[in-house]
């Protein structure tokens, strides 16, 4: 079976990001070449959008795989740490929806430095038992912005982990200026 397709969004909820493409509207696309349509993975491209009732909020999807086949899996997959299936004898049997990257950029009027802050999302996993992924935000505030007591303090990163819809990690990244005694 050889099958080639396109979601197409017309208007509505979802619409092209024209700050990141010039396409006129959101399309979905992509290309199968199966012998079994049961058993299938294919890449999907998403045209880089906003949605409606989220003013100045864009997402980009980079790498989206759709993974149908209970034998292999798609080879940038990857399972966060504790991801349990009680559903699969192999990891092979997964299937589900793998985005490798997903960034979402929120409005500036949010943002305390004036550019958009960005949210990105690394391996993001959507199956039936939730969705897994890593979400991080980058360069929250600088050092001239934090102060403790008089030390200069910044926030670089904050990430948080999800494994089936359950919170199992997190992370905070930044430094302290100490002043010289």
């Amino acid at each position: 079976i050889s099958l080639k397709g396109e979601f197409v969004f017309a208007g509505g909820k979802l619409k092209p990001d024209t700050t990141q493409t010039a396409e006129k509207k959101v399309r979905a696309t992509f290309q199968i070449y199966t012998t079994d349509i049961h058993n299938f993975i294919t890449q999907v491209n998403i045209t880089p959008f906003t949605m409606d009732g989220l003013n100045n909020w864009s997402f980009k999807v980079t790498n989206a795989t759709v993974d149908m086949s209970e034998l292999t899996n798609a080879p940038n997959m990857m399972f966060p740490a504790g991801y349990n299936n009680p559903n699969m004898l192999t990891p092979q049997m997964w299937t589900g929806f793998h985005l490798q990257q997903l960034k979402v950029k929120l409005p500036r009027e949010i943002s305390k430095t004036g550019k958009r802050t960005e949210i990105e999302v690394n391996n993001l996993l959507i199956d039936h038992m939730g969705v897994s992924g890593m979400f991080q935000v980058n360069n929250i505030f600088g050092d001239k912005e934090g102060n403790m007591s008089g030390w200069g303090f910044s926030v670089e990163e904050i990430g948080v982990g999800f494994v089936c819809n359950q919170l199992n990690s997190g992370h905070l990244k930044g430094k302290i200026n100490i002043p010289v005694m």
